[in-house]
């Protein structure tokens, strides 16, 4: 039954002010697929469940709404596509594993976890929460683990000729670019460096030249750093401890750049109050090897097939959701 969103509001401030309609327009079918009618009812009930972990975790009913219609405009299409992939994977006889479906659980709901740090199992026991709802969706995280793996052994993608060792020699060729920008950079940290041992105040060369702004507001403050951060950075370490408070040090590399660092005061048994220059550094990795490069290469082709095969599943059945949720997001605007 397709019906425009303008309609359905229609309908719903019609029954609104008449009472007793409000049933129809929730049995109002909005999407189809595999033979499988979605209704209002049924949308909403999956916008209201997320609503509701989502409020839980943030301890606020304020945005509710806002996030009911962010899912009710996106959930229609994700159980379109469930309901179509779920309907393949029973034609071709592909049900997840138990592992798939143990990674499901611990995974797929990560960014709908709970204040602290809840785990699944909490998950299921907030009051109001719809069990049987998060068990059908981890279930359908785990299918479509087991479809694309059987897809991708169906069709497995086929890695061009040369592909591996044209992206060595790209990363080769960008390396070396980076490596003499990294030189040019470290010449800079040397000449703020000059300024300050001929005499230069160290806050006014801080901000004219360090490269995080964000720390000029403080005068340059970085951190108060304890034995255990150190540790992590050898040099930098190793300057700080044969170091007294006024010290400043040549350019030394750590946290990702050259660093000119000047001990501001010791800060009980193991903290050191540091003020810095930060001069960044560009990220020289080396190239991953063929095997790896060929994998990755697999990965994302296999994932862009995977989800061409499941475009394939619905557009067989093409719902009418996209002018029922477009329009209300225009109706929004």
């Amino acid at each position: 039954m397709k019906q425009s969103f303008q309609n359905f509001v229609l309908s719903l401030a019609l029954c609104a002010l008449a009472g007793g309609c409000e049933k129809a327009w929730s049995e109002s079918v909005v999407a189809s697929a595999a033979g499988r009618d979605l209704t209002v009812r049924e949308v909403e009930a999956r916008a209201n469940n997320i609503a509701l972990l989502m409020a839980h975790r943030e301890g606020s009913t304020n945005r509710m709404e806002r996030i009911r219609a962010v899912f009710r405009r996106g959930y229609a299409k994700k159980w379109v596509e469930d309901v179509a992939l779920a309907a393949a994977a029973e034609a071709e006889k592909v049900a997840p594993t138990d592992a798939q479906l143990e990674t499901a659980r611990k995974n797929a709901w990560a960014n709908f976890k709970a204040k602290g740090d809840k785990e699944y199992a909490d998950l299921l026991a907030i009051s109001g929460f719809n069990r049987e709802f998060w068990e059908a969706e981890v279930r359908s995280a785990a299918t479509r683990e087991a479809m694309k793996k059987h897809w991708l052994a169906k069709f497995p993608p086929e890695v061009p000729a040369g592909y591996a060792e044209g992206v060595i020699a790209k990363i080769q060729a960008r390396n070396a670019e980076l490596a003499v920008t990294n030189q040019l950079q470290f010449a800079k940290a040397t000449n703020v460096w000059q300024k300050i041992v001929a005499g230069a105040d160290f806050v006014t060369v801080a901000k004219a030249e360090t490269e995080l702004q964000e720390e000029v507001e403080d005068d340059c403050e970085w951190a108060v750093l304890d034995e255990r951060f150190l540790s992590e950075e050898p040099a930098l370490y190793k300057w700080v401890k044969s170091a007294k408070p006024g010290d400043v040090s040549p350019p030394i590399k750590a946290d990702g750049g050259v660093l000119v660092v000047r001990l501001d005061r010791l800060d009980g048994d193991d903290g050191f109050a540091l003020s810095r220059i930060y001069v960044r550094l560009a990220d020289v990795r080396p190239p991953a090897g063929k095997a790896a490069i060929e994998a990755d290469y697999c990965r994302r082709e296999g994932e862009t097939f995977f989800n061409s095969k499941l475009a394939e599943l619905v557009t067989a059945a093409q719902p009418i959701f996209n002018d029922v949720y477009e329009s209300e997001g225009k109706k929004g605007k």
